[in-house]
């Protein structure tokens, strides 16, 4: 009997130490913590993936990343890439582990101009095996790593050296997280974190990761607080829009997929409860279809589209939102009256009233006329008849009210008028409008154009006369099928038109990094960006099509001889252009290179060069004058190096050089 007792007693004994093995290491609550609390609060972005070795290997395959890790800008991050590939390969253990378990990394700035990465691995279960911990110090080893360890706040941290490029690999275990980083301070902070999280415990970050359901290759959160170094340091330098637009935003969540023609991210923005933008305002004014690429030349090289439900509401909004700084609305309000008061108008009434909810601001390259900045704005009319009869009536107000001599042009049946209204534009759309302070305009179908220049209306009017419109681009229509057909902020940007227009637009540095990195910015030929009103967020979608860019075919130059004696000068010059030389120009025909730059003025008579002609070089200065008499060169002509020394002195007659 006592025998039998003490067999069932160890068998107890047995049975008892498994069960609290087994509980301990399966059924026994986890002191688990969150991922999300692990994260330094000025993260400027997290990435996030379920699945990280398999997710990383689909994505380190597509075509996009391939091209775009031999550009220089990505160097660093390929440099990241490479040793994580390393690290996860070096062991089919360590690689089966981490291909299940779910994966952050967060971007920090480390010093000025510059930043790095945090990774969090969730190992669940596997935080209790104290032979991961041995297995990790042999596969370090094994790749020659020197492994060292010190304490830091009760935690052990690991340090492993790489004596081949003397950096060193820091590494931590929390909980039931494996944390690491080439920069230790970086892990020091996560430990730190832990106890009290800010990024995790932030209303407006859990309201856009409730939103981020549904399968994707990664997760991306951006966190506009930090946002603008990460975009600074891309960029090569700080840019005060984007700066203000980050200032204006809380959180971004993104769904990334990939594919060999695309990259695609879905999911939501928020917005900071005490901005006094625009943003806010649009949020709470509802969205409206995109439906400007109907007149919209297909020429644009970019184009930025504001929807809400109807103007009067996002006009309210605007104002009730600006409320919140005393100064800016103050501001605001002054430059209303000022208007209305001056000019004897409604705003209200004779301008928002007809408006449909639409308003689009786009750039153009140059069209037949030659002009390099083309700017428009477009507003779709609900009431065509009352939007003209109230343009006509602000038109007539401001002839009565400033010393206004512009006539009425008639080309093919559309109509340009001219209206001054300083500072009008930005005043109810914002800064993007300030170019817009003496604006013609015409009427195109359901839409009103406008532009500083007569050039550009009269190219937009023929190219839908042509029926050369963005609505006619097969590519842009299979690309705008990616986006919602109602948007509150819609951007579209096509590169390769764009790329070479950006160099009027941006400083002398910023245009040099972006030369540099040309390659990066043209390989996504298609880019566009939605905002679309959501509640309390919008719904954000980003979309880049991908296409490696090929290499510029050469072009033969044109023999200087030949170009000084081509006679078909006349037959060159279209409709627009000889209408456009009559009625605008003062029959001075301008000829542009590819920037903008002036490169030839002549004067025209009957259609034809007669008259003074100027030459210049492409930063301006003077390369040749004389004078054409009917169409030929006629007289003494000069020509003068870049330097702006004399070169030489021709003799021409009809068209013949005599000396």
């Amino acid at each position: 009997m006592k025998k039998k007792l003490i067999i069932t007693s160890v068998i107890l004994l047995i049975l008892g130490a498994g069960l609290y093995f087994a509980y301990n290491l399966y059924w026994k609550p986890d002191n688990f913590s969150r991922q999300i609390y692990l994260i330094p609060s000025d993260a400027m972005f997290i990435v996030e993936t379920e699945s990280p070795v398999k997710n990383w290997k689909k994505f380190s395959e597509s075509a996009p990343w391939q091209y775009l890790r031999q550009q220089e800008t990505m160097r660093e991050m390929n440099e990241m890439a490479h040793t994580l590939d390393s690290i996860l390969q070096a062991n089919a253990l360590l690689m089966d582990l981490l291909g299940k378990r779910n994966l952050m990394i967060s971007a920090h700035t480390t010093r000025r101009g510059d930043y790095d990465f945090l990774f969090v691995v969730d190992l669940q279960k596997a935080s209790k095996v104290e032979a991961l911990k041995e297995q990790l110090e042999k596969v370090f080893k094994s790749l020659d790593f020197t492994v060292t360890t010190r304490s830091f706040e009760k935690h052990k941290i690991m340090e492993l050296f790489d004596p081949a490029d003397r950096s060193t690999l820091y590494m931590a275990f929390i909980d039931n997280h494996l944390i690491c980083s080439f920069t230790g301070t970086l892990v020091e902070k996560s430990i730190q974190e832990k106890d009290n999280p800010h990024i995790g415990r932030d209303f407006y970050f859990q309201e856009i990761e409730q939103k981020m359901g549904g399968s994707a290759l990664f997760r991306i959160y951006i966190n506009y607080k930090y946002f603008n170094n990460y975009l600074t340091y891309m960029m090569g330098a700080p840019d005060a829009d984007l700066k203000n637009l980050c200032e204006s935003m809380e959180y971004t969540g993104l769904l990334m997929k990939v594919s060999d023609t695309q990259m695609s991210f879905k999911g939501f923005t928020n917005l900071k409860d005490s901005t006094d933008s625009y943003m806010a305002a649009l949020l709470q004014s509802g969205s409206n279809n995109i439906t400007a690429q109907q007149i919209l030349s297909d020429r644009t090289a970019f184009f930025v589209t504001m929807g809400f439900d109807n103007a009067g509401k996002f006009m309210n909004n605007l104002e009730n939102v600006l409320k919140n700084d005393a100064g800016t609305y103050k501001s605001f309000k002054k430059n209303w009256d000022r208007i209305e008061n001056f000019l004897g108008i409604d705003i209200r009434k004779n301008f928002l009233s007809w408006m449909e909810g639409e308003v689009v601001f786009a750039q153009n390259t140059p069209g037949s006329l030659g002009y390099q900045n083309e700017f428009v704005a477009v507003i779709t009319m609900n009431n065509k008849k009352d939007a003209v009869t109230n343009l006509n009536f602000i038109e007539e107000r401001i002839r009565k009210k400033t010393p206004v001599k512009f006539k009425t042009i008639q080309y093919e049946g559309y109509e340009i008028k001219y209206l001054e209204m300083k500072g009008f534009f930005r005043l109810l759309f914002g800064k993007m409008f300030e170019n817009l302070d003496k604006p013609y305009y015409t009427i195109i179908d359901d839409y009103v154009v406008f532009s500083n220049s007569t050039a550009t209306l009269l190219s937009m009017i023929e190219d839908y006369r042509l029926g050369q419109t963005l609505h006619k681009d097969k590519a842009f229509n299979k690309f705008m099928k990616e986006f919602n057909s109602q948007s509150s902020v819609f951007t579209y940007v096509n590169t390769q038109k764009s790329f070479p227009l950006w160099k009027n637009l941006v400083d002398a540095s910023t245009w040099k990094s972006m030369q540099e990195n040309q390659n990066f910015i043209l390989c996504f030929p298609q880019i566009g960006f939605q905002l679309t009103a959501d509640k309390t967020v919008f719904d954000t979608r980003v979309i880049a099509e991908f296409q490696e860019p090929k290499a510029e075919e050469q072009t033969g130059e044109i023999d200087d001889e030949m170009a000084e004696n081509d006679d078909s000068y006349e037959d060159e010059l279209s409709a627009l252009q000889l209408f456009y030389i009559e009625k605008m120009s003062g029959n001075v025909h301008t000829e542009f290179y590819d920037d903008g730059a002036v490169k030839s003025k002549v004067e025209m008579r009957n259609n034809i060069r007669h008259g003074k002609y100027k030459e210049f070089y492409s930063d301006g200065k003077l390369k040749a004058h004389g004078k054409f008499k009917n169409n030929k060169k006629h007289g003494t002509w000069h020509h003068y190096n870049n330097d702006e020394s004399f070169l030489k002195k021709e003799k021409w007659r009809d068209g013949v050089l005599v000396k």
